[in-house]
């Protein structure tokens, strides 16, 4: 499994690359990345931003410090309930959704999200997902955490027809201030990145 190109986000004085995907080869790819490159000097900031999925967070933690002290010796052994940042040249960071805390995913985060942007649509989303029975999601083939998914899908295809869920995460309330305010672990997360990327708003 190779990664796919990044995502690339940038300002007058700031440029990030975003790498998703790769599962449980993700640290493999990019150590392969890593080593091509003199990270030290070229990046100023580099961080994991992982699901618990159905994992401790401290052990994901543990994964992904294993996984890059070879590259950074200071990357994180384990992570705080607001995200880690440890303050060197690269600064490296660690944050393990849904709220460093609980065994969940990004989707778990962005169901929240939407009780507050999008309540009329949620509760309708939830009640089409909780008309399918126990045997139906077992043949279906449903994993941990995929009502979630379901869910925030179901909501995408209205507010954008046709689009992937990252389109209506980019347009639309799920992320913004109304939601920020409400939700802390979504707090802690912008606040990471803001620390992370030494910006003052995201």
């Amino acid at each position: 499994i190779r990664l796919d190109m990044p995502s690339i986000l940038y300002t007058e004085t700031l440029s990030v690359a975003i790498y998703a995907g790769g599962g449980s080869e993700l640290i493999k790819n990019l150590t392969n990345k890593l080593a091509d490159m003199d990270y030290n000097n070229e990046l100023s900031a580099f961080a994991i931003i992982a699901d618990a999925d159905k994992d401790n967070p401290a052990e994901v933690a543990r994964k992904y410090h294993q996984g890059f002290r070879e590259y950074f010796p200071d990357f994180p052994r384990v992570v705080a309930a607001t995200g880690t940042i440890q303050e060197n040249r690269p600064r490296v960071g660690l944050y393990i959704l849904p709220n460093n805390v609980d065994q969940d995913v990004l989707d778990t985060l962005l169901c929240d999200c939407g009780k507050i942007a999008y309540p009329e649509y949620m509760n309708r989303a939830k009640a089409y997902i909780q008309q399918f029975s126990e045997e139906e999601i077992s043949q279906i083939g449903w994993k941990p955490f995929d009502k979630e998914k379901a869910t925030i899908a179901a909501i995408a295809s209205i507010l954008k027809p046709g689009k992937t869920n990252t389109a209506t995460i980019s347009d639309d309330r799920w992320i913004s201030e109304q939601t920020a305010t409400q939700i802390p672990s979504l707090q802690n997360l912008l606040t990471f990145l803001k620390q992370l990327l030494k910006m003052e708003s995201i």
